[in-house]
């Protein structure tokens, strides 16, 4: 949750260089990837998605004459994989990025197994997902939500067991997670009721996720604001 203003957070920690090569996992219609190019002048990021429809998506998007001004003759490449067999080979990145894709995996222990070999020593890999912060209710989540429509696709996991992931994984954490509900929790108000409302013509969370937005967003909202789920970043870093 949080939308561009919660990536960028997350992005400013990155310490991303100009000549980093950057993965952005679950990079869905290229949007972070994008935001990576245009902010930090970074010269290649490579997008990883599941879903083929987003990649094409991203693609077009990426040669629209605007876009490709902006991105100055940076590249970026976004190609149909899944996040647990990534097809690149070891050590290939210098960072990593994934936000919003977690709760979507069931076996975040080969997720974050796949971002250790894939960065070079040294390298920097930030995560941006939405958590458990709380014991569930005994009725479990209500769906949908954002990420899911049912709970045989949800995957949440609390901040401690992602964080003995990325340790078993061979992988040290930067800081202790960072938890954002409360920051971002009136900025996901506002972006969900405008992704409601906003035109078929915008690309925003309506095109994502579909009318059944109406349920998904105010689900979530109230888990929020009960304290049982929220976003939280980590940052961790290959020795």
């Amino acid at each position: 949750g949080g939308g561009a203003p919660a990536a960028a957070h997350l992005l400013a920690q990155m310490d991303f260089q100009k000549t980093d090569r950057v993965l952005d996992v679950g990079c869905g219609i290229g949007g972070t990837a994008r935001a990576i190019v245009c902010n930090y002048k970074v010269s290649s990021v490579v997008g990883v998605d599941l879903t083929q429809e987003y990649v094409e998506a991203g693609t077009a998007i990426n040669a629209w004459p605007g876009i490709q001004s902006a991105l100055a003759g940076a590249s970026i490449e976004l190609h149909t994989a899944s996040a647990t067999a990534l097809p690149f080979a070891d050590a290939s990145f210098d960072k990593l990025t994934m936000l919003h894709v977690g709760m979507n995996i069931s076996d975040k222990a080969l997720l974050f197994r796949e971002f250790a070999r894939v960065l070079k020593p040294g390298g920097r890999a930030g995560v941006f997902d939405v958590m458990q912060l709380a014991e569930l209710p005994l009725t479990g989540l209500p769906f949908p939500l954002p990420w899911a429509s049912t709970a045989d696709c949800s995957f949440v996991e609390t901040p401690d067991l992602y964080c003995a992931h990325i340790k078993q994984a061979g992988l040290q954490l930067v800081q202790d997670p960072l938890n954002r509900r409360e920051e971002i929790l009136s900025k996901l108000q506002t972006q969900l009721a405008g992704a409601v409302v906003a035109g078929t013509n915008e690309l925003t969370l309506k095109i994502l996720m579909g009318a059944s937005i109406k349920e998904k967003g105010p689900n979530l909202i109230g888990m929020a604001r009960a304290g049982i789920l929220g976003p939280v970043e980590i940052l961790c870093r290959k020795l």
